[in-house]
This record gives C-alpha cells, sequence and structure tokens, in this order.
C-alpha cells in the first residue's frame, strides 16, 4: 500500500479534500510501519475482495476498529475502500454509465460522510467495489452468492428515498433489464430482509403509509430480533430509550414498545 495509489484512487472518487487526503496518508504510513498492523489490515481486506463466501460479513460487520484491527488508529477503513480502487475499476465493466456514476457516488458518499467510516459502512461499501450492486430508482439490488429460498437478487432501501409504491414497482420492473445484461440472469427471484418488513412495524402504521404498502409486496418468511430499526428511525443506537426522539408516530410506538420491553424485529420477505 502507497500513497500514490491512495491519491490515485481519491482523484477517481472524485474527493479532493487535502486534509482528508492527509489523514489516509499518514494511516498507510503508520499501517506501514506496524507489522501486526500490515497483517491484520490486509486479513480484512482479503476477506472482503477475496473471499466469496457471503458469511464472511457476518464475522465482520459489528466488530469495532479496535476489535477487528486491534488499533485505533483512525481512517483503516477508509483506506482498504481506496486501496480496493482497482478491484471496482475491473468490476465496473459490467455496468452502463449510469449505474458506474451512481455506484460511484455511494462509495464517495461512504468514504466521506464521516470522515472515519465505521466498519459496518466499509463491509457495506465492499460490496459496491465488488460490483455485486446496482442502484435503479428509489432501491438498490444486490446479487448474492448465496440464494435465500431460491432467490438470488436481495433489495435494498436506501436511506430517504420517496418509496412512494408506483417508485418501487417501476424500479424493480426497470432492474430486471439491467439485471439480465449485468449479472446475466433472465428471471431474477427476489428477496428483502429489513426492518420495514418486521412483525412489530405494521402495527405501527397506517395501511395507507408507504412503508405498509412496501410490506404488502413481500411474503414474509420469517422475523428475527435486531436493532435495525434504531438505526434507521432515530439514527442511533442508545440504550436510553427514555431519550429517544418522538417527532412522528413510528417514533412514539418504537419508543412505547421499548420502554416496555418488547422485542424489536427484522423480516425476511419474497417479493410476491
Amino acid at each position: 500500500m502507497n500513497e500514490k495509489k491512495i491519491k490515485y484512487a481519491l482523484n477517481f472518487f472524485d474527493i479532493h479534500d487535502i486534509e482528508y487526503e492527509k489523514n489516509c496518508i499518514d494511516a498507510v504510513y503508520k499501517i506501514n510501519s506496524d507489522l501486526n498492523l500490515k497483517l491484520k489490515v490486509k486479513e480484512v481486506f482479503d476477506e472482503l475482495f477475496y473471499n466469496d463466501d457471503d458469511n464472511r460479513y457476518n464475522m465482520l460487520v459489528n466488530k469495532t476498529n479496535k476489535e477487528l484491527f486491534d488499533s485505533e488508529l483512525p481512517f483503516i477503513t477508509n483506506v482498504i475502500i481506496l486501496l480496493a480502487v482497482s478491484i471496482y475499476e475491473k468490476n465496473s465493466f459490467l455496468f452502463n454509465k449510469e449505474i458506474i456514476l451512481k455506484q460511484k457516488k455511494r462509495i464517495k458518499e461512504s468514504l466521506t460522510k464521516e470522515k472515519n467510516m465505521n466498519v459496518r459502512q466499509m463491509v457495506w461499501i465492499s460490496h459496491f467495489i465488488l460490483g455485486k450492486i446496482i442502484e435503479v430508482g428509489c432501491l438498490q439490488f444486490q446479487l448474492t452468492n448465496v440464494t435465500y429460498m431460491g432467490c438470488n437478487i436481495k433489495i435494498h432501501i436506501p436511506r430517504g428515498v420517496d418509496l412512494n409504491i408506483t417508485n418501487v414497482i417501476s424500479s424493480i420492473k426497470e432492474s430486471k433489464k439491467i439485471i439480465k445484461d449485468s449479472f446475466k440472469i433472465d428471471n431474477p427471484k427476489y428477496y428483502c430482509n429489513s426492518w420495514m418488513l418486521g412483525k412489530n412495524v405494521r402495527r405501527y402504521l397506517n395501511k395507507d403509509s408507504n412503508i405498509y404498502k412496501f410490506g404488502n409486496l413481500f411474503d414474509i418468511k420469517e422475523n428475527y430480533e435486531s436493532f435495525d430499526i434504531l438505526r434507521f428511525v432515530f439514527n442511533i443506537k442508545d440504550d436510553d430509550y427514555t431519550k429517544l426522539q418522538e417527532d412522528t408516530r413510528l417514533q412514539r410506538s418504537i419508543k412505547k414498545d421499548l420502554l416496555n420491553n418488547e422485542k424489536l424485529y427484522n423480516g425476511i420477505g419474497i417479493l410476491k
């Protein structure tokens, strides 16, 4: 790993922040000077980009930088993503110009949003680097290595999109041609794993809400306990539930359940 490659990657992803560049290059020098840290970084890099087992993400995603690298050096995760620029360049040939622009935008957003990227975000953005995710309309579609009940395309909902049901259906329909062109799959089968499909969410919402209508598109197969809803609805994972905001009906309902020791869930559903 070297300074030249970092500078190339920053320019490739249209990042022109001098202070950001300095932090990334400083991190590279410190990684190179610590053999133990350098080996750990290489190990994570190889797990992300050269291991085809989808379960590898589960082993990484909930760890902190300290747990994963035995170091609190900032910008390690950013450096790992930037060093994978050549992998992205190779995989991007699968896609048209519009898809590439959206992928590069998402990668840039993740690299710069919080400056020192957390492990979860690093793992998430590695899917884009590998060319496994396309964004069509309001949804993202991930090619999975392991199918779920025969489904090979996983639907993701980007934060802040307009989830109007017309937009959702249009996005799914339009994705089929791009999936065929890019992934060579003629008849994609879709599934979604999200807090929006959790069994408790539907009773929080009225039947005219976008999230409720989105859930109706899926045949829910299982639920499991998860705190994902806290990250997406409150932007935090806070153990002191009394401090959670109550600006919307959904927030008030979730907070009430948490204060009553109710569990929160993610649901996994197959597109009907």
